[in-house]
This record gives C-alpha cells, sequence and structure tokens, in this order.
C-alpha cells in the first residue's frame, strides 16, 4: 500500500488504521473500541458515538466462588439487561440483603483494581457481551469454565455463563464459579 492509505478495520480491533510506510498504524482518539485496554479493563461494549461504556477486569477475582446467600430473596438484584449489574450488585452486598464475605457481588464491590473502587458484577446480558465480545475473540483470558452474573432468579438460583461454549443457565447459588468484575466509563 502506499504511504497515508486509511482503511477501517471491521474485525478484532475495530477502527481507522493508516500505512506509515512500514507498519499500520492504529488512529486512536476519544472514541473507545471493543478490545482496547482502557479505565482500568478492557473494553467489551461501547455505546453508538464510543464515548462510554464497559470495561471487564483483565483478569478474574475467582476461579470459585458462591454466588451467595442462597434462600434470601434479592427484591432489587433481578435486572437481566444491560446497565441492571452495578443496581444488582449494589442490592446483592446491602448489609440488610447479604453480609456474607467472599460472595462473588461483595469480592467485586470491594475491588480496587488499577485506580478505580467502582466495580461491579454484570448482569445477565452484560456478561453475554464479554463472551461475546472478548472470549469469542481470544481477548480477555477467560477461563473455559462457568462465570457468575449478578442476575437473581429466585431465592435459590442466579444466572451462570459457561464460557466454554456461551451456554446460560440458573444455577444454585451455592456453586461456585469463576468471577470477572466490570466497571462504566
Amino acid at each position: 500500500p502506499d504511504i497515508g492509505t486509511l482503511v477501517f478495520q471491521t474485525d478484532k480491533i475495530k477502527g481507522f488504521y493508516y500505512f506509515d510506510g512500514a507498519l499500520w498504524q492504529h488512529i486512536t482518539g476519544s472514541v473507545r473500541q471493543v478490545g482496547e485496554q482502557y479505565a482500568g479493563g478492557i473494553v467489551f461494549y461501547v455505546d453508538a458515538k464510543g464515548q462510554h461504556g464497559l470495561v471487564a477486569a483483565l483478569s478474574d477475582q475467582s476461579t470459585g466462588a458462591e454466588w451467595g446467600c442462597s434462600g434470601t430473596p434479592m427484591t432489587h438484584a433481578y435486572g437481566t439487561k444491560r446497565g441492571c449489574g452495578e443496581a444488582n450488585t449494589a442490592s446483592i452486598v446491602d448489609k440488610d440483603s447479604c453480609a456474607t464475605a467472599g460472595i462473588a457481588a461483595r469480592l467485586c464491590d470491594e475491588l480496587v483494581l488499577n485506580g478505580y473502587s467502582d466495580w461491579f458484577l454484570p448482569s445477565q446480558d452484560e456478561l453475554d457481551l464479554m463472551y461475546d465480545n472478548l472470549k469469542v475473540a481470544g481477548l480477555g483470558g477467560f477461563g473455559n469454565a462457568a462465570y457468575w452474573s449478578s442476575s437473581a432468579v429466585s431465592s435459590t438460583t442466579a444466572r451462570s455463563q459457561n464460557f466454554s461454549d456461551g451456554t446460560q443457565s440458573s444455577s444454585a447459588k451455592t456453586s461456585t464459579f469463576r468471577v470477572r468484575a466490570i466497571r462504566r466509563f
């Protein structure tokens, strides 16, 4: 290609690239992209303007934690959509709901990582976005195992997702699965 040739890449790390005569250089700016390391983690969702979105921590917070508080109804932790994880997590870790240490939501809520302390356990749809946009693309270092979401199903079950094939399940809250925290930017 000629020096200065500009292209828009649509796989892996999307965006504009130009040829400098030797290498293709990614044009970065204030627009964020899936797969980019930013805001303490790796971007797995961006809004239409590329200004706001979600990042996942660069590694798991646990390889085997319970969702926790089986038998305790979580009045405000049933949200499954993108944007519900933060409120679900707050509801789960509320001292009047569940004071148990070491559970998935508490690991995320108490996490201080790369200068950020506003991490939370992803909702069902946020977890699925991580699988689709990072794990499937070979990004993020995810295990081929089940991960917890913050989305409760009942007082004894919650949503999980198997990162070996993407299947989502309703699982006993006493099961021990991996945990990956996320945050908004």
